[in-house]
């Protein structure tokens, strides 16, 4: 058993941390945003990509305080344990939650959905592309 208070403080650890992220994902999104619908103020797509990002990181939240929680209660020698492949997919689904909430929101300003993806899904296309694109190139440049 752990005690409580150290449970805590890694709860609080991952939640400002959570909210680093959350806060640098919605500008980027409400970038992403603007440039694919012009027709939207920034003060709108950024509304949209923080309501969408907090939702998400809720739920990326919920997830961590369940995890930590199964793990210091039990102990590492349980049948809890959460492989990095059931974080991966946690991960991907928070992302793919984020544009779908986007997509949502911007019907209330009259963008219609096209074809499979719509803006936030296009818009988190674009961010992880980008996002793969900068590591490729740090990656290729360390001489790795």
């Amino acid at each position: 058993m752990v005690p409580h208070d150290i449970f805590l403080t890694v709860l609080l650890i991952q939640l400002v941390q959570l909210a680093k992220l959350g806060a640098l994902l919605g500008l980027f999104l409400a970038i992403a945003v603007k440039l694919l619908e012009p027709s939207l103020t920034f003060g709108q797509t950024f509304r949209m990509s923080i309501i969408a990002t907090a939702v998400s990181l809720l739920v990326m939240y919920v997830y961590l305080f369940v995890y930590y929680g199964a793990k210091m209660y039990y102990g590492a020698e349980t049948e809890l344990e959460i492989t990095t492949y059931d974080d991966a997919l946690v991960e991907i689904a928070v992302i793919c939650l984020a544009g779908t909430i986007v997509t949502r929101l911007s019907r209330n300003y009259g963008i219609k959905k096209e074809g499979w993806f719509g803006v936030g899904g296009r818009a988190i296309g674009w961010i992880v592309a980008l996002f793969m694109m900068l590591f490729i190139i740090v990656f290729l440049l360390q001489g790795y």
